[in-house]
């Protein structure tokens, strides 16, 4: 087939083959009936090159460099151009900056949405929640986390930069408090999982029950699930999570690859959220199956669908999970690491001092309607009243 391939469709000169290395490999091909003339090496030769300038090319139009070809558990971004697009692309996507402030003074986590980057090349990014007057954000020093979807993952970032000055911004017609913070020169993308993992513990504890269906479907009447075991959460994602089993009322055997039904209800306690569903209904898949003891054992598992309860005909419709369909499930997780990194910090807001109502020093109240003194007239009537 190589004697049909014609050089110069190929754009290769004639090139030179050292004969005495041609006839070594000649020689050991010849054991197996096969010999290579120096056509052929001069086609095979000329295949590798152009084969490797069609890799370079493309490589250059599409931009596969050592970012995108990089182990993506954990990416150093140092590239200008680089970081100036995942800011950019940050600002399509309407993703959610927290920014941590190196200072005593700062004592939140602020939200922020990144809005535009500015002629002065800042980064001009919108803060919603900042209510102190006194903190200026002049001159400090910043750390900005954040996340973005990438390839059906989501991918975390962070860099740490300086935050400029505190100024007015105009967003959707309406003037808006906004930090200029310089655009970094080194982004960190970290991916060591799929998806955040926490250990929810203290109050925050969980529970679930592991319960199974006398008939299966798309939809499962409410009443047909039966208890099968108990367990405590160990860790926890909107991806899936690991247990202990503390409980088990049927013995069931539990086997990897195996589909279970999983029911618990998330503690909200003091966290700052509303409209979190009271219970979750998930069918999940057993990817291990850990036996410590003969009582303790390790289930290690994996969101498969997720069960959405109609109170009208009491059942439960199951659809194919996605990392959408969780969409609660991460709130409550990023509730709960703000409640921890707070509590670690100490500066979890506490309510005011209640004054006591019940003190004897008087309350300096004015009251919303004053008391009106009434005239009373003499004891004596008049004689006109008589």
């Amino acid at each position: 087939m190589l004697n049909l391939i014609n050089p110069s469709l190929l754009l290769i000169p004639k090139m030179g083959v050292d004969k005495a290395f041609l006839s070594r490999i000649q020689r050991g091909f010849g054991a197996s009936g096969f010999t290579w003339g120096m056509e052929e090496v001069a086609y095979l030769i000329g295949i590798i090159v152009v084969a490797t300038l069609i890799f370079y090319l493309i490589k250059t139009l599409f931009r596969l460099d050592k970012y995108t070809l990089a182990n993506l558990n954990m990416d150093r971004i140092e590239n200008p151009r680089r970081i100036r697009r995942i800011v950019l692309r940050s600002i399509d996507l309407r993703a959610i900056y927290d920014i941590e402030v190196y200072d005593q003074a700062y004592q939140e986590i602020y939200k922020c949405m990144p809005i535009a980057i500015n002629n002065d090349n800042e980064l001009e990014v919108e803060i919603s929640s900042y209510l102190d007057p006194n903190l200026d954000f002049k001159d400090k020093n910043v750390r900005v986390a954040f996340r973005m979807s990438r390839r059906g993952k989501q991918e975390f970032y962070g860099f740490e930069t300086t935050s400029l000055y505190l100024d007015y911004t105009v967003v959707r017609g309406l003037r808006e408090k906004s930090i200029r913070l310089l655009i970094p020169s080194v982004v960190n993308r970290g991916q060591k999982r799929g998806f955040v993992r926490i250990e929810p513990v203290g109050a925050f504890s969980m529970n679930i029950n592991i319960i199974r269906p006398t008939k299966d479907g798309p939809e499962v009447p409410l009443k047909s699930f039966k208890l099968v075991a108990e367990a405590t959460v160990n860790d926890i994602s909107i991806g899936g999570l690991n247990a202990k089993i503390i409980k088990n009322n049927k013995k069931q055997d539990f086997r990897k690859n195996d589909l279970i039904y999983l029911h618990f209800k998330l503690p909200i306690n003091d966290l700052p959220l509303e409209n979190i569903p009271t219970n979750f209904f998930i069918k999940a898949r057993i990817i291990d199956f850990e036996q410590i003891s003969s009582t303790d054992n390790l289930l290690k598992l994996f969101f498969v669908e997720r069960g959405r309860l109609n109170r009208q005909t009491r059942s439960i419709a199951f659809r194919k999970a996605t990392w959408m369909s969780f969409d609660d499930l991460s709130f409550w997780i990023q509730a709960y690491q703000r409640h921890q990194l707070q509590e670690e910090r100490g500066i979890k807001p506490r309510p005011d001092n209640v004054r006591n109502i019940y003190s004897a020093e008087p309350l300096n109240v004015m009251p919303k309607y004053p008391r009106i003194p009434i005239k009373r007239g003499p004891d004596t009537p008049t004689k006109e009243e008589a």
